[in-house]
């Protein structure tokens, strides 16, 4: 991601083949990362969180991003209710995976993200500092546990002008492209295409690049 500005120029390079936070990659570049909570909620699932995390009762935050006091992003995060008990009670401004890391013992395994460009509506507009109808980057991301085990559906907005998405490829020889599945597969498993599901034997030709084509890593 690189955000710029005529006074502020930050250049994130986020590798989509991690699972890391934006916080961590602003401190490491020394930017001030910081978070302003909008709101918090605990609601009843909606079609699509209830299908992506399995659950029926969420907890939302709601979140302005900022580098350096400058707004970057908007983001909204649901969590499953249940798993993650008193988390609307604790400090929200930080980096929500290390706190799920640290009071939680959670260990994030990998996410899927969907990246569109949109308009601006009047609110996002005000929010973010553009112009309403400026372009946004949407990123709609579910992230799994070690385990595969869903724990978040989050819907992040990304300012246009600020916000650039580097994509690294790797070549994967044919050494590399098996992998067994777990004797109990992943909730997600069942939706993996025909071609990446176990056959006989517990083998499936899934190329490691494709990061939701494997349950396992060699």
């Amino acid at each position: 991601v690189r955000l710029a500005d005529t006074d502020l120029v930050i250049e994130v390079e986020r590798d989509l083949t991690s699972l890391t936070s934006l916080p961590y990659y602003l401190r490491r570049q020394g930017f001030q990362s910081d978070a302003r909570v909008l709101s918090t909620a605990t609601l009843e699932a909606d079609a699509e969180t209830a299908a992506a995390l399995g659950v029926d009762l969420v907890l939302e935050v709601v979140r302005v991003r900022l580098a350096d006091g400058e707004p970057i992003s908007l983001e909204r995060a649901r969590f499953p209710a249940e798993r993650f008990p008193d988390l609307l009670d604790r400090a929200l401004s930080g980096s929500l995976y290390e706190l799920l890391q640290s009071e939680y013992g959670l260990e994030p395994g990998e996410a899927e993200e969907r990246i569109e460009v949109v308009a601006a509506g009047a609110g996002e507009a005000r929010l973010l500092g553009v112009a309403r109808g400026a372009p946004l980057l949407t990123v709609a991301r579910t992230t799994w546990d070690a385990d595969g085990r869903p724990f978040e559906r989050s819907h992040d907005l990304f300012r246009g002008d600020r916000a650039r998405i580097v994509v690294r490829a790797r070549s994967v020889g044919a050494a590399d492209a098996w992998c067994t599945w777990p004797a109990s597969p992943p909730r997600w498993a069942a939706r993996a295409p025909p071609r990446t599901r176990p056959r006989s034997g517990g083998w499936s030709a899934c190329p490691r690049a494709s990061p939701r084509s494997c349950a396992a890593r060699g």
